[in-house]
């Protein structure tokens, strides 16, 4: 007998690394919470920026680089939904899709975050000299750079904890990363960081 729409697992899409399945896991315990229940399924998606480590995200081309391929899975009927940071989505929707929900925002600043054998920096102009800052933000690049044209700027790829592990073995001074995100994984107590706040750096939209 075939499942009814009532039976059949509510199906979530979601990027695989650890963050983002904390986001999808968060949502299904909010939809449980407002007595959906349906069992819920979390379907794991490899994007296009999850398959390229190496290339700048400023040279994939176009918008949602993390978010086309999981949206594609909700249009294919492989998943109902799909959860992503709001700040990766386009400003437009694709066709067939509407954003249906935005749970309440986190921690909305970015944060940078030292080597575990660095020493406390209070405030920006505390940094080195060409102190060499890890990310693939060109919003945080620019922030960064008008607060401290010295500051050598580093991409950096791939998921919060390989981009940590590559900070202690020395290849940048800082990296500049999402608050609710260390927050969510639980890494930044266990980090040395500062906060980056308006008026010198301001998040980005949706961001949290």
């Amino acid at each position: 007998m075939n499942q009814t729409s009532e039976q059949r697992p509510l199906r979530i899409a979601t990027r695989a690394s650890r963050l983002a399945l904390w986001q999808a896991y968060y949502v299904a315990d909010l939809l449980k919470s407002k007595s959906i229940d349906r069992p819920i399924e979390i379907v794991h998606i490899t994007s296009e920026g999850d398959r390229d480590l190496t290339s700048p995200l400023s040279q994939f081309g176009g918008l949602g680089v993390f978010t086309r391929e999981v949206q594609k899975a909700v249009l294919d009927d492989r998943a109902d939904l799909a959860v992503h940071s709001l700040k990766d989505l386009p400003t437009e929707q694709a066709p067939g899709l509407q954003l249906a929900g935005i749970p309440e925002r986190g921690p909305l600043y970015d944060v940078l975050i030292f080597p575990q054998d660095a020493e406390a920096v209070g405030n920006i102009s505390d940094l080195p000299a060409d102190a060499r800052i890890g990310t693939g933000s060109l919003r945080r690049r620019a922030q960064l750079l008008n607060q401290r044209a010295d500051l050598q700027m580093r991409e950096v790829r791939g998921n919060v904890e390989t981009r940590l592990k590559k900070l202690d073995a020395g290849e940048y001074d800082a990296l500049c990363l999402a608050e609710a995100g260390m927050i969510r994984l639980e890494l930044l107590a266990q980090r040395k960081s500062l906060l980056l706040a308006p008026p010198e750096v301001y998040p980005a939209v949706g961001q949290g």
